[in-house]
């Protein structure tokens, strides 16, 4: 099955550029990785603001947990070893929130997204 095609992004959401000059894509899994990952980035980014407890970070997974299995491409999201973690310090920014979710794709692949949400 196919997830897609787009343009490739960094971890800083850039553009990356291919050797020619014109910019990368992505497909297949990459292509859902990358459009999950943006979709978590965005949604995360509230708790940032938060104090790391076991309820914010609870919180988190869910709301991470939610936008992965809202997308078509997939089925399911492995509740029980998935996890996300606030972490104060990380980043030269402050707050760090790491997203490690297992996912099981609606074509039955296991995809693992790993994604990391800084303040900016």
């Amino acid at each position: 099955m196919s997830f897609g095609q787009g343009p490739s992004l960094d971890r800083n959401l850039d553009f990356e550029v291919d050797s020619t000059g014109d910019i990368r894509s992505t497909n297949g899994e990459n292509e859902l990785i990358k459009d999950l990952s943006v979709q978590l980035i965005f949604t995360l980014q509230k708790f940032l603001g938060e104090t790391p407890s076991r309820n914010t970070q609870t919180r988190a997974l869910s709301d991470a947990i939610t936008v992965v299995e809202a997308d078509s491409r997939v089925d399911t999201v492995l509740r029980e070893t998935s996890s996300v973690s606030l972490q104060e310090g990380r980043s030269a920014t402050g707050r760090t929130i790491d997203v490690n979710l297992n996912i099981i794709t609606i074509d039955e692949t296991t995809v693992n997204l790993r994604t990391e949400v800084t303040e900016q």
